[in-house]
């Protein structure tokens, strides 16, 4: 006769045909289709795979779109991507010390910070090779800092002030570009154009708003 469930001396369980809860049942043998499942006791733990040269993952099968968490055994690597298939499209990759994003395709990444009124981004334009944080969702609008190579830039060229304010404990200072003046300003405070210390026109022409 053919046994429904057998226990073995390690205590695993092994059934003879599927089990559904609460859907129907998976036609393959000795798969178990759920929809909660809960780990008790002191220390649970949920283990996938069995140390095995091979990869394990978890498919998450959307309606438009799949993802997935899987071991990347061959690289040792756990990785978060897109679509069913492990290895294909990542778009988190862990390993050791070390968090990539992206899989060096030709496309933008991005963190984006989504806000109540105002979100903000750190990520990569690719097409000019800039890492850029700025406001908003989509990489390159609204820059406030662009990263290449050996350069910071602040701004993006658009006719507003830029600055890098001090905040300090009882007293505040700035160094800003005064955008409608063209002035690279030094003052006190924490807007640009007021109280100014030092200021430098586009003639290099510098001038100090008292006695030096």
């Amino acid at each position: 006769t053919t046994p429904a469930i057998e226990i073995d001396e390690n205590q695993d369980i092994k059934f003879a045909q599927s089990i559904g809860v609460g859907q129907a049942a998976s036609s393959t043998t000795g798969d178990i289709v759920a929809q909660t499942m809960a780990l008790k006791g002191t220390t649970p733990t949920l283990t996938i795979g069995d140390a095995g040269a091979e990869d394990t993952k978890i498919v998450f099968d959307g309606n438009a779109k799949d993802f997935h968490i899987g071991l990347d055994d061959s690289a040792d690597t756990l990785v978060i991507g897109d679509g069913s298939t492990l290895g294909t499209n990542p778009i988190l990759t862990l390993t050791d010390d070390s968090v990539t994003i992206g899989d060096g395709a030709a496309v933008d990444t991005k963190i984006v910070y989504d806000g109540n009124a105002k979100d903000f981004y750190v990520g990569l334009d690719d097409s000019a090779d800039k890492l850029v944080v700025g406001v908003g969702s989509t990489v390159g609008t609204n820059s406030i800092l662009t990263l290449d190579d050996d350069s910071l830039t602040i701004g993006d060229a658009a006719a507003v002030d830029t600055k890098i304010v001090f905040d300090g404990n009882a007293q505040d200072y700035y160094i800003g570009l005064d955008d409608s003046a063209d002035d690279l300003v030094i003052g006190l405070g924490s807007t640009v154009g007021t109280t100014p210390a030092i200021a430098i026109d586009e003639d290099q022409k510098v001038t100090m708003a008292k006695a030096v």
